[in-house]
């Protein structure tokens, strides 16, 4: 896949608007884009094409964001590479400054989505833009929290989130707002160790010694480290527990069960993968009764995990009760065929 084409086909419906034109060979050859434009189209707005049909003539700049728009809904257009050459001619590399200054401001007035194609657009024009990675990792990240019921979009709109805050602490490292947000997509992924190590270089680089520019409100700042310190105390015993199902991940079931086994009827007992990795941690050891009841208590607060009635049917058909193996193949089938 393309970089930022996840989102596309959600973003087609804003070039509706849009028809398309072509150039004249005598302004083609005056303009001195004639090798690059030629049969090329260029997307306009109704009003811009009888502006070009007339004495008024087609303003550059409109021709300027109408292929900005196209650039940034459909990355991928046949002629985007026609679009830049253009735009170039005309304009310097502070023009993908201006893109995200207009998506900026249709992102204050409440049209995120639409925000996302200028973000997207600066990110063609300049692909390790700061700002335009920044505010559309914010803006896809804003979609992604909505209450939207389509799972598809949401899905790959949280994943060019994540993209582009990599991205930034990749071609950024030091610019601390990364981290923020970066601390709890690992967080909300599972990945807590990876998050408590996040959120701890946020608050070194957002300690006011950071060479990078302030990019939010003091007091928000103040809260936002507030913010992270209590998610950190909260994440001690999540990163305790990553790491008993890291050894049993990596084939260590002993020390494992020794980190896991004491948070079994505590505070974190309705979590159902604690008692998953438990149980194959029983099995590792050979303790299958033990493994039996931990598995048993996964389908009591996952009733429809198929991993977890794989585990119990294997335990079962390897004792030679046919009829208990038998009962979790068929609710295996039960559940994928539903």
């Amino acid at each position: 896949m393309e970089k930022w084409g996840r989102v596309g086909s959600y973003l087609e419906k804003y070039a509706d608007t849009l028809v398309f034109d072509q150039f004249q060979e005598s302004y083609l050859r005056r303009e001195g884009i004639y090798d690059f434009m030629k049969d090329v189209p260029v997307p306009m707005s109704t009003g811009d094409v009888v502006d070009f049909h007339t004495q008024k003539g087609l303003d550059v700049m409109n021709v300027v964001k109408n292929m900005v728009r196209i650039i940034g809904i459909n990355p991928q257009f046949p002629y985007v590479e026609s679009y830049l050459k253009y735009i170039r001619k005309y304009f310097d590399k502070t023009v993908a400054e201006a893109v995200i200054r207009d998506g900026e401001k249709r992102a204050q007035e409440g049209a995120v989505e639409e925000a996302l194609i200028y973000f997207r657009a600066a990110l063609i024009l300049e692909p390790k833009q700061k700002y335009a990675l920044y505010d559309y990792g914010l803006a896809t990240r804003q979609l992604a929290e909505s209450d939207s019921d389509d799972d598809a979009y949401r899905g790959a709109l949280k994943a060019d989130s994540i993209e582009a805050f990599e991205e930034l602490s990749v071609q950024y490292p030091d610019f601390y707002p990364t981290y923020y947000y970066l601390g709890y997509i690992y967080m909300n992924m599972g990945l807590y160790t990876k998050a408590k190590l996040i959120f701890e270089l946020y608050l070194k680089l957002s300690d006011g010694t950071s060479t990078e520019p302030a990019v939010m409100d003091p007091s928000v700042l103040s809260e936002q480290r507030r913010e992270v310190k209590e998610r950190l105390e909260q994440l001690e015993e999540p990163v305790k527990i990553e790491a008993g199902v890291n050894h049993i991940l990596a084939g260590r079931p002993e020390p494992g069960l020794q980190i896991l086994k004491p948070y079994v009827g505590g505070a974190y007992d309705q979590w159902w993968p604690l008692h998953y990795y438990l149980g194959a941690a029983y099995v590792g050891v050979g303790q299958m009764d033990e493994a039996i009841e931990r598995f048993q208590r996964v389908l009591q607060l996952n009733p429809s995990h198929v991993e977890t009635m794989n585990e119990l049917a294997e335990i079962y058909e390897a004792r030679g009760d046919q009829t208990m193996g038998e009962k979790y193949r068929n609710k295996i089938k039960l559940v994928k065929e539903n």
